[in-house]
């Protein structure tokens, strides 16, 4: 009995051998990620989730600078940045992405590469809000060891992509250029709602529905803003980790700091919430005045042009056309549109009577003429 009872916990643990050693075999030749080699017998693509893909291309890709954003940068032209800035540019912008998320990733690019200039958006959810999030899914494979980046393909759709070699988008990516790779400026949907409200209406997705919904509250006089409030205090060392300590740490990067221009109306909404809106006033005056004190670090701002005024640059409230993105490099290259401790109260100043002047009514006559809301 004893006998019989131990063979078969050795052939229990010797039999899925074979299985498990061809398995971790064919995940590594097949390797979506590129996180071992690039492709071997496919086409190299590349996958669409940069949170997981990025190690892979910063692996196997030679560059010196970064555009390193949320959505507000992902359309941003890695080619037209190094034309017009110089070095060599990719993008790795991340829609959605915090802070925190992003230090991980950074943190393995200075690493691998000598850097030369940083580009990186202060997002408003980002800058205004605190969150301690796990990312333990997938910090590992930005670590020192090689061997655990395996785990990342230890699951159902990963094993099956790599058991039929597909060449699946949903397995591998489709671009296969760097350049395309973070922007959603490809998706058709989003090039038809740029040009207006009307645009918005005619290629209805469920949260361009809700922000129509929160333009009518606005006008209506009914408008709640759902973000609270948190101490200064803790914004600014929130900042100071994720901003200016690297800045003091790479003294030989330059870093480009670019503030988001959201649609009008989203300040407009922001401002009912009036103690938040001066919170987001103060934070972008103490980056402001942070930045003077390091000559590595220029902030740029566009609130107070013409451009978020009209609807039609935008495909929802917040994220603007790929016209925006050139704006934003041309002002790097011209050294125009910084913000400064002598002229930002001036670009608050301008931007907060535009918001004031702003006319909701030509935006909610077209709503109600669609029909929109009673669908």
């Amino acid at each position: 009995m004893f006998k019989s009872y131990k063979k078969f916990v050795i052939y229990s643990l010797v039999i899925p051998l074979p299985f498990i050693l061809f398995l971790g075999v064919l995940l590594y030749v097949y390797d979506p990620l590129q996180l071992y080699h690039e492709p071997w017998f496919r086409k190299k693509t590349y996958y669409n989730d940069l949170t997981i893909s990025s190690k892979g291309i910063i692996d196997h890709n030679k560059f010196d600078s970064i555009i390193f954003g949320t959505s507000m940068l992902q359309n941003t032209s890695s080619f037209e940045a190094t034309s017009k800035l110089g070095g060599q540019f990719i993008n790795l912008s991340i829609g959605g992405s915090t802070f925190e998320q992003r230090k991980i990733i950074l943190d393995y690019i200075l690493k691998k590469h000598t850097i030369k200039h940083l580009v990186i958006s202060l997002d408003e959810f980002a800058i205004m809000d605190v969150k301690f999030q796990n990312f333990s899914n997938f910090s590992y494979l930005y670590d020192q060891n090689t061997y655990n980046d395996l785990k990342i393909y230890l699951n159902k759709k990963f094993i099956f992509c790599a058991l039929k070699f597909s060449s699946n988008k949903k397995c591998v990516g489709d671009d296969t250029e760097l350049e395309n790779l973070p922007k959603w400026i490809k998706s058709p949907i989003a090039q038809k709602q740029f040009g207006g409200i009307g645009n918005w209406i005619k290629n209805i997705e469920e949260g361009v529905r809700k922000d129509i919904k929160k333009i009518v509250q606005l006008y209506n006089g009914n408008y709640i803003h759902d973000y609270s409030s948190i101490d200064l205090n803790v914004l600014k060392n929130h900042i100071d980790i994720y901003i200016f300590n690297y800045a003091k740490m790479y003294p030989n990067v330059q870093f480009s700091l670019i503030l988001p221009t959201y649609s009008r109306v989203y300040h407009k909404m922001a401002q009912v919430d009036f103690q938040y809106y001066q919170q987001w006033v103060d934070l972008v005056k103490y980056i402001i005045l942070k930045s003077k004190t390091l000559e590595n670090v220029k902030i740029y701002g566009f609130d107070d042009l013409d451009y978020a005024d009209d609807i039609a640059n935008y495909k929802d409230l917040n994220h603007y056309n790929i016209d925006m993105n050139s704006m934003q490099l041309d002002a790097i290259k011209n050294q125009t549109n910084i913000l400064t401790p002598e002229n930002m109260d001036e670009y608050f100043k301008i931007t907060e009577e535009k918001i004031k002047n702003y006319d909701l009514n030509p935006l909610i006559e077209q709503i109600k003429a669609s029909g929109i809301l009673d669908k």
